[in-house]
């Protein structure tokens, strides 16, 4: 999540990925101390602070993602123009509802 937005709160990271605000805490304590995650006060909200990746973590997110696209970009190479759209367009849909 943090990944594909710039900031965000721990509250948002516990919605997003359902579960307790107490297991967010453990986990971004983790974070922080594989310097993975700096968290700063929150400008509007004094009792909350702003998530953000470090620009290690970056780097590793970045080439994750590229190893991933790599191994699956042969996976689609026998659909048409067409079936690539249509997969676009469905997988679109779906990510509409998360």
């Amino acid at each position: 999540m943090l990944s594909h937005r710039s900031q965000c709160t721990p509250s948002d990271l516990a919605a997003h990925l359902q579960i307790t605000p107490g297991a967010v805490t453990q986990l971004v304590t983790r974070l922080r101390d594989a310097e993975l995650v700096v968290s700063i006060r929150h400008p509007d909200d004094s009792r909350s602070v702003i998530l953000t990746l470090t620009e290690a973590a970056q780097v590793h997110v970045a080439e994750f993602e590229s190893s991933v696209l790599n191994k699956s970009l042969p996976l689609f190479d026998s659909l048409s123009d067409a079936e690539l759209a249509t997969l676009a367009t469905l997988l679109h849909r779906a990510g509409e509802r998360t």
